[in-house]
């Protein structure tokens, strides 16, 4: 008799330790009992032997082996070490902090891009959607339509930032200058681009497809799911991108700041300044990275984004302009002296619990940097189970909330304040690490829709740092059988640096 096909599970059981590249879930989206209802074989005579289909696994049965990353090692060092070169090699240039800006995006960019091309070969991932096994067509109709579905998408983006006032401050300055300077030659390369991807897609009716025939009048059956999952990629790099850009532009400048005052005598102070610009000069600059290139070619294209408004809510509150707001009308946790006065007359612990912020800061901005170009918040570009996300799902979120206790010391509120003021902004603070709980719940909800993300959880809940934690469990997704047995770690981690930092 013919047995019904074997699971999703059973399949990544035997497929064992082999090295095949992560899967797009677009294209694993049917349950695992879905498949077995559908072949399974016709009810027989009861004298004839029936081979029983098997019912759907439960998570239980996903092997604990860590499937491998999305992004690979020798990628984040070659970006980590072109990052570095142009930031020692731009040291006394006259350049204007925004040119270094790009100069530095630029050096971190190409060595990544060409160690995937070339080396890891990323381009030829199942997962990017691209055909090789054929010739390269286009169709001159339909990339047409891309380029008009590109032109009205950026015009949406534009839109936003001409009419609220919030993009006229003087804060957005960099920004807008890094904008007239690329924007060019990002234009320029878009349609040779869109040409290129079009005659090796494996479904060249994308986004961009689906939204030029929106604004020609004629849109095919399905375009409101593409063209709103279109949106919320497009909406989340809007966002994100001119903060991360500002950002890196004042964490470099801050770096060359402190790097010259550090030369001019040691201090653990100054060494102390000079670190934490370091740590997150890197973070951001490879945050912006992560919001630039979201390309097919690289296979870091944005598969999924964030479905829930929910989700959106608790992570844009996290950053400007929503968090100054947040943080002055309602989470002020700051009432005492910070962590360096409070501890001014005692070098040693000084020193110590400096150490100990910056230790966990590495591990926070060593959690972005294992993203490579993939980095986004909000977004699933595949999963990413090397660097720290070996040990826990949520390293970013773990270290970053343990560092805001050591660094705002809210106890510290009874030398200058009562000691209900002292409570009240430890109450304050649980409840800026709880926002992080919740970012992580979320963004386990949405991944978990991805059975690599799965496996993956599955192999940090056996082996992971927090394994013996039991308290956390990944939400059901509607369709499971049953949740997965076992508990997770701690809050998880796609990390992003919040502006009260």
């Amino acid at each position: 008799m013919k047995r019904a096909p074997v699971s999703v599970g059973e399949r990544t059981r035997v497929a064992g330790r082999s090295r095949r590249s992560v899967e797009n879930f677009h294209n694993a989206s049917t349950t695992p009992s879905a498949v077995v209802a559908q072949a399974a074989p016709p009810r027989s005579t009861a004298s004839e032997p029936v081979d029983i289909a098997r019912p759907a696994p439960s998570d239980q049965h996903i092997p604990a082996l860590r499937p491998p990353s999305a992004t690979s090692s020798g990628t984040i060092i070659a970006g980590l070490c072109g990052l570095l070169i142009a930031i020692v090699a731009m040291r006394y240039s006259s350049l204007a902090a925004e040119y270094r800006t790009l100069v530095a995006l630029a050096a971190a960019a190409l060595p990544m891009i060409t160690v995937d091309l070339y080396w890891y070969r990323v381009h030829r991932r199942d997962t990017t959607g691209l055909v090789w096994d054929q010739p390269w067509q286009i169709s001159p109709a339909r990339v047409a339509t891309k380029l008009l579905g590109a032109a009205a998408t950026l015009a949406a983006v534009a839109a936003p930032y001409i009419v609220l006032r919030e993009y006229a401050q003087p804060f957005y300055r960099p920004y807008w200058s890094i904008v007239t300077t690329a924007g060019p030659w990002i234009a320029a390369a878009l349609i040779p681009y869109v040409i290129w991807v079009d005659g090796r897609q494996r479904d060249p009716k994308d986004g961009l497809w689906h939204v030029g025939r929106l604004v020609l009048g004629a849109p095919e059956p399905g375009w409101r799911a593409v063209v709103s999952e279109h949106a919320r990629g497009w909406a989340i790099k809007a966002f994100f991108l001119p903060l991360m850009s500002i950002y890196a532009t004042s964490e470099l400048d801050q770096l060359y700041i402190k790097g010259f005052a550090l030369q001019e005598g040691f201090t653990y102070v100054k060494f102390y300044e000079f670190a934490w610009s370091l740590i997150f000069t890197f973070d951001v600059m490879f945050g912006t990275l992560g919001y630039a290139l979201s390309l097919r070619a690289i296979d870091s294209h944005i598969r999924s984004a964030e479905p829930t408004p929910f989700g959106w809510i608790v992570t844009v509150i996290c950053y400007q302009p929503f968090w100054g707001f947040m943080f002055a009308s309602y989470l002020n946790h700051v009432a005492g002296p910070a962590w360096s006065a409070w501890l001014s007359d005692q070098p040693v612990l000084h020193a110590l619990w400096g150490s100990t912020i910056l230790l966990l800061m590495t591990i926070y901005g060593w959690a972005t940097v294992s993203f490579g170009c993939r980095f986004s918040n909000l977004t699933h570009r595949g999963i990413i189970t090397a660097g720290p996300y070996r040990f826990t799902k949520h390293p970013a979120y773990v270290s970053k909330n343990l560092a805001y206790w050591l660094i705002y010391v809210p106890w510290a509120a009874t030398a200058s304040a009562s000691f209900g003021e002292a409570v009240r902004c430890c109450l304050l603070l649980l409840c800026v690490n709880g926002i992080y709980v919740l970012r992580a719940w979320t963004e386990e909800r949405h991944l978990s829709r991805d059975p690599v993300y799965r496996q993956y959880a599955s192999f940090i809940d056996r082996q992971g740092l927090f394994h013996w934690l039991q308290w956390w469990r990944l939400p059901r997704l509607d369709g499971e059988a049953a949740p997965r047995p076992a508990a997770a770690p701690v809050p998880h981690g796609r990390r992003h640096r919040a502006s009260h930092t």
